[in-house]
């Protein structure tokens, strides 16, 4: 659950870092929640 969580976050960021500036800002913010999320569900085994 928590690696779906991630991948759709980190998806997330690379569609919002084509959108310039702000987007970049909001990747950045996706692209450390999904990796948080993505490295909790292999610490949860």
């Amino acid at each position: 659950m928590y690696r779906l969580i991630g991948l759709i976050l980190l998806a997330l960021g690379f569609a919002s870092s084509y959108f310039g500036l702000p987007g970049l800002l909001i990747a950045v913010l996706f692209w450390v929640l999904g990796t948080f999320f993505f490295a909790r569900s292999f610490l949860k085994k």
